[in-house]
């Protein structure tokens, strides 16, 4: 089977959209708001904070009156929770 050149633009190109269409996919974002977070480094919990969470990874933490949830994230309340990042729970 030989493939002719106008098969492999067109195939290049339908390459080429697809490809451009992935990288123009948003971010995953979460933002927990309202828990107390214990960071594991030896700080003082602190109470009412955020963590923003952008696909599966934790990109800010802090008090809530300055780590806000970014335009378009999804925001999901967790006060009266305690968050410790990286603790696992198998119950």
């Amino acid at each position: 089977m030989t493939i002719k050149p106008s098969q492999l633009r067109i195939a290049g190109a339908l390459f080429g959209v697809w490809l451009g269409s992935q990288a123009g996919m948003a971010a995953d974002v979460k933002a927990f708001v309202g828990a107390a977070i214990y960071d594991g480094t030896g700080k003082p919990l602190i109470a009412n904070a955020t963590l923003v969470e952008t696909d599966g990874r934790i990109t800010a933490v802090g008090p809530s009156s300055r780590v806000k949830a970014p335009k378009g994230a999804q925001t999901i309340n967790v006060s009266g929770k305690t968050i410790v990042p990286g603790l696992i729970s198998g119950h």
